[in-house]
C-alpha cells in the first residue's frame, strides 16, 4: 500500500495527550478491528434482519439504536464509544440491501486530526467491511451445517460445500485475528515510546500499511489496485453470496434442475480452489509477506489435518482436498 502524508514535526507530546490519543486508538481498535472478541458478531447478530432489507428513511436510526445497545451491553464500563461512532445508512441505492451501503464513521477529535483524517477513516471503514462480509458468511454457514440443511432437501454435495467453505472462513478470521492483534500490540509500544506527535503519527501508519497489506486488501491511497490474494477472497465471498441464494433452491420440485444448480455451484468452486492454489503458490514463490503466509497455509493445514505447527504446510493439500 503507498500513500503519503504531511508528517507531523517531532514537538514532544504531553503525557496527557498521549493518554487521551492512545485511548481514542484503543476505541477503534475495539470497533473496528477485533479489540473486542464480541463485537462484530453481535452486531452482526442483532443488525442481520434489519440489514437485509432495502434501507429506509428509518434503517440508519434503528441500527444506531442497536448499536448502542450492543455498547452498554458489552462495555458496562465504558461507553465513550457511543459518542464517538454513528452509522450512516442512505436509502436511495434501489435493488441493494442494508449490507451493501453501511457506512460506519469515527467521528475524531478535532486536535487529533493529524492522527485521524478522511483517508484514514476510509480505510479503517474498507475493513470493517471486509470483516462483516467474513462474519456474515461464517456466521450463516455455520447456520447451514448446524440444521444440516433437512428442511430443505439439498442434495449431500451442497452440505460438504457449505462445510468447506465455513472452514475457509473461520481460518481466515483466525488469520486476521493473529495478525490484528500483533500489529496492534506493536503500535501500542510504538506510541508508549514516542518522543513527539510525529513519532505517533508514522506508528500510526505503519500499523495501518501492515494490517492493510497483510490482510490482502485492496487499499491503495491514489489507486483501488486489487492483488490477487484479494481476488481470491473477493472472489470466494461473491460465490458464497451466489451459493447462499441457490441454498433457497426447491431440490425436491425438479431433479434435473437440481442437478443442473449443484453442477454450477460445483463447477465455480472448483476454479476458485484452483485460483486459490495459483495465488498462494505464486505468493509463495515471491516470498510476499513470507512469515505471515507461513502462518496463514499452517492455519489451513492444521484446520484439516491437525498438524504439528512446525511442519512446512502444503496449500495445494488443503484446496485438494476438498472434495464434492
Amino acid at each position: 500500500m503507498e500513500y503519503s502524508f504531511a508528517v507531523m514535526p517531532s514537538t514532544e507530546i504531553s503525557d496527557s495527550s498521549r493518554h487521551d490519543l492512545q485511548r481514542h486508538t484503543k476505541l477503534i481498535n475495539n470497533i473496528y478491528l477485533f479489540g473486542h472478541d464480541e463485537f462484530i458478531p453481535s452486531f452482526i447478530t442483532n443488525a442481520w434482519n434489519i440489514l437485509d432489507q432495502m434501507p429506509t428513511e428509518h434503517t440508519a436510526r434503528e441500527i444506531n439504536i442497536i448499536f448502542q445497545n450492543i455498547i452498554k451491553n458489552l462495555m458496562p464500563n465504558d461507553t465513550t464509544a457511543i459518542d464517538y461512532f454513528n452509522f450512516e445508512i442512505p436509502s436511495i441505492h434501489e435493488g441493494k440491501n442494508g449490507w451493501d451501503v453501511i457506512n460506519f464513521q469515527y467521528r475524531f477529535p478535532v486536535e487529533f486530526r493529524f492522527f485521524f483524517y478522511d483517508e484514514t477513516s476510509n480505510v479503517y471503514m474498507t475493513i470493517f467491511r471486509y470483516l462483516l462480509k467474513l462474519y456474515k458468511a461464517k456466521a450463516s454457514s455455520l447456520n447451514f451445517i448446524s440444521s444440516k440443511l433437512s428442511n430443505r432437501q439439498a442434495p449431500e454435495e451442497f452440505e460438504m460445500l457449505i462445510t468447506n467453505l465455513h472452514t475457509i472462513f473461520t481460518v481466515l478470521i483466525g488469520y486476521l485475528r493473529s495478525v490484528f492483534d500483533s500489529q496492534y500490540a506493536l503500535l501500542e509500544l510504538s506510541m508508549q515510546n514516542a518522543r513527539g506527535y510525529g513519532d505517533m503519527q508514522k506508528a500510526h501508519f505503519s500499523f495501518l500499511h501492515n494490517i492493510v497489506s497483510l490482510s490482502f486488501l485492496p487499499i491503495n491511497y491514489n489507486t483501488n489496485h486489487t492483488g490477487p490474494e484479494c481476488y481470491f477472497i473477493l472472489e470466494l465471498l461473491d460465490y458464497y453470496d451466489n451459493f447462499v441464494l441457490k441454498l433457497k433452491w426447491d431440490f425436491s420440485n425438479d431433479l434435473d434442475s437440481s442437478r443442473a444448480v449443484m453442477k454450477i455451484c460445483c463447477d465455480r468452486f472448483n476454479k476458485i480452489k484452483n485460483l486459490a492454489i495459483a495465488t498462494m503458490q505464486s505468493v509463495k514463490s515471491n516470498g510476499f509477506n513470507s512469515k505471515y503466509l507461513r502462518i496463514l497455509i499452517l492455519s489451513f493445514e492444521f484446520q484439516i489435518w491437525n498438524n504439528a505447527p512446525d511442519e512446512i504446510a502444503n496449500l495445494d493439500k488443503f484446496f485438494e482436498n476438498l472434495q464434492i
